[in-house]
């Protein structure tokens, strides 16, 4: 309605500005010979009034995308007749305001007078047929295209009346639904659509109301399967009466699997295909919400990086997954097993089952041996409990109180099991506070390092010393290392306090060559974290260059699981240090699952005899001579640690083994006093 009155109101625009321009510029230059003839007149307006409709009429049609296309040679002529109509008109106002029967005499006057008029009506009829000459066509045109977007439409299409009976639907509909187009032409849409009748009747009624929808739902086949489909529905109208609907149906069946895959890995371990942390979260706060009862077990198992370190991850991996096989064979059906990261699992057992009977199984199943191919793995656990709502009533503190209670288990000896109680969390506080003031005493620069000397048991000459970290800490007093030291693993500080260590070893060093000290080679322990750290080498360059040292004063010890970690690259790492002039050496070798024959391919200088070989040397005497025997062939310097009597020391001369670290020759010293051992060693060689 609204574009008919706009063309209604433009064509008369157009007309009435033509006839006052006209009429009124003849008016305004030849006012003292006008003759007006009102006939012609009133003639030659109804005449500029009919055009201007036509060309308005005329140039709305030709600006349609589809002239362009098809009908530019209607479109030239319809322009001509328009360039005529308008062209005439100067002519229609001056015959119908002057007087030309003087000029033109007799019946050639008449045709005179009356040609403008009837140029002017033919062009008129002649732009006003013009649309009605390709109308149809174009029409014809339209039809075909809404039929081709209907029939060819990649989605399926379905027609349906106000009664919701299906009228026409393309092949699409067809091949989705599984039903011909017969067949589907005056059925239900109710009967394919896997909706409650009630919600069919008011998504109906909405789309009918004028409402665009977009709702998800399933379509029913033939074969009685059910495709996963969005339905965007809009109303047909037709000379402004809805007479039904169209439903565009897309099959999106494989993008819901997708989904659902991507939801079930978003709640799965991709290991295991055990439940994740996530979903434990999700499960554990339903119940919390409803108010169920109900137990949390923590299970980490004991020392099982060391599978991981001597064996690869593939080992590791494959090691889990029949962990993780043996503890879901353990589960009531009721319960929840999920792994929350590395090797460890946490279940959600309801309270009707006897959680610590359920704990004591789990331990008493892991009794026997994980077999991987041809190894088998002895591996322990240890298990925290943590109870709704005895314990705690928030999804966060029972899951913290489950975690500190099975480290209270790992600390009482590992494979047992530890039921939470409010004393755990004070010897937990005191944890968290020492590993704070860890972080405090890195921070202040507040760690020590005392030095081992090693010596030569053949000249009794001191040859070298290891750096060892030490803590006074100012509440407690002396930290033993292997307490604050698995502190730092357990909350990544190492690798701060390993750098720590070098510096301060790197600025005693240089301390003591300013005073004229004869320094022997330093060793400092390296871990695996710090060992494959990509900027440990730039780290060293640099502090060589701060502290103005030579690297032939340092040997860096590091243990064999982190060669067996990932062979080839541990050869890389091994050249860079090498070729930096750094020593290197392997601590508390033989204490691992590797074999020996690796050794010759490692650019490593010496092998340090673990101390627990020396401890009971008359039994593990064999292993310790194949050590030094294998040392000797591949021409690598060994040392024993752990060295406490003289007995060792013969046995060990007896094996042509003469470097000695431990308790024989000296304990670890603080600096004060390995400094006059230095000034000892100095006035020795004057």
């Amino acid at each position: 309605m609204e574009t008919e009155i706009q063309y209604i109101a433009t064509s008369l625009s157009l007309g009435l500005f033509i006839i006052v321009a006209d009429y009124g510029a003849f008016t305004v230059l030849y006012h003292k010979y006008i003759e007006m003839k009102s006939v012609f007149v009133v003639m030659a307006c109804l005449l500029i009034l009919g055009m201007s409709f036509s060309l308005v009429r005329f140039l709305i049609q030709i600006t349609r995308e589809e002239i362009y296309s098809l009908y530019t040679k209607w479109k030239y002529i319809g322009c001509l007749m328009a360039g005529i109509s308008l062209g005439i008109i100067p002519y229609l106002t001056l015959i119908s305001f002057f007087d030309f029967s003087n000029v033109h005499a007799g019946q050639q006057g008449h045709q005179f007078i009356l040609l403008p008029f009837i140029l002017l009506i033919g062009a008129n009829i002649f732009l006003t047929l013009i649309p009605d000459l390709f109308g149809e066509v174009i029409l014809k045109k339209n039809v075909e295209s809404y039929k081709s977007l209907f029939n060819h439409n990649p989605d399926a299409v379905f027609s349906v009346d106000l009664a919701g009976n299906i009228q026409d639907v393309n092949e699409e509909a067809s091949r989705l639904s599984g039903y011909s187009i017969e067949e589907l032409s005056g059925m239900s849409i109710q009967a394919l659509i896997n909706e409650p009748e009630k919600n069919m009747t008011k998504l109906f009624k909405e789309v009918i109301n004028g409402k665009v929808t977009l709702t998800e739902s399933k379509l029913l086949r033939k074969d009685g399967s059910y495709a996963d489909v969005s339905i965007t529905a809009v109303r047909m109208i037709i000379d402004h009466m809805t007479i039904g609907a169209y439903g565009i149906v897309q099959d999106i069946t494989e993008q819901k699997r997708a989904q659902e895959k991507l939801t079930y890995i978003a709640y799965h371990d991709d290991l295991t295909d055990l439940p994740n942390k996530r979903s434990m979260e999700k499960r554990v706060g339903q119940a919390i919400e409803e108010n169920t009862h109900f137990g949390l077990i923590y299970i980490d198992f004991d020392r099982f990086k060391r599978i991981n370190d001597n064996y690869g991850h593939k080992y590791g991996d494959m090691a889990l997954k029949k962990m993780a096989t043996r503890l879901n064979g353990l589960m009531p059906s009721d319960s929840l097993l999920a792994r929350i990261g590395g090797d460890e699992f946490l279940a959600f057992i309801p309270q009707k089952h006897d959680i610590e009977e359920l704990a004591k199984d789990i331990l008493s199943a892991f009794s026997s041996p994980i077999k991987v191919h041809d190894n088998e793995f002895q591996i322990t656990c240890s298990i925290g409990i943590s109870c709704y709502p005895e314990d705690a009533t928030s999804l966060k503190d029972l899951f913290i109180f489950a975690d500190l209670a099975m480290y209270q288990a790992k600390e009482n000896g590992a494979n047992n099991y530890i039921r939470y109680s409010k004393e755990i969390t004070g010897h937990v506080l005191n944890r968290l506070e020492l590993e704070n003031d860890l972080r405090d005493a890195l921070t202040n620069h507040s760690i020590m390092v005392y030095y081992q000397p090693k010596y030569n048991s053949q000249s009794n000459r001191m040859i070298g010393a290891e750096a060892l970290a030490r803590w006074q800490h100012p509440k407690y007093g002396y930290i033993p290392p292997n307490i604050f030291i698995r502190i730092a693993e357990e909350s990544q500080l190492i690798i701060e306090l390993e750098r720590e260590i070098i510096k301060i070893v790197f600025g005693q060093i240089r301390r003591w060559l300013d005073e004229g000290n004869q320094v022997p080679r330093t060793s400092i322990n390296l871990s695996s974290v710090q060992f494959y750290r990509d900027d440990l080498i730039p780290f060293l360059q640099e502090a060589l260059e701060i502290y103005q040292i030579s690297s032939e004063y340092i040997e860096f010890e590091l243990t064999e699981s982190i060669i067996l970690k990932d062979r080839i690259n541990v050869n890389e790492r091994f050249d860079e240090l090498i070729d930096m002039g750094f020593e290197l050496s392997i601590d508390d070798f033989g204490t691992g699952y590797s074999s020996l024959s690796y050794l010759h391919k490692l650019a490593i200088n010496r092998l340090k005899i673990d101390k627990s070989f020396i401890d009971d040397y008359h039994e593990n005497g064999e292993v310790i001579a194949t050590i030094i025997s294998l040392a000797k062939q591949l021409k690598l310097n060994v040392i024993a640690e752990g060295v406490e009597t003289k007995d060792q020391i013969d046995f060990l001369s007896d094996l042509s083994c003469y470097d000695i670290q431990g308790y024989y020759f000296s304990p670890p010293l603080p600096v004060s006093e390995y400094e006059r051992k230095l000034q000892t060693l100095r006035l020795s060689n004057l």
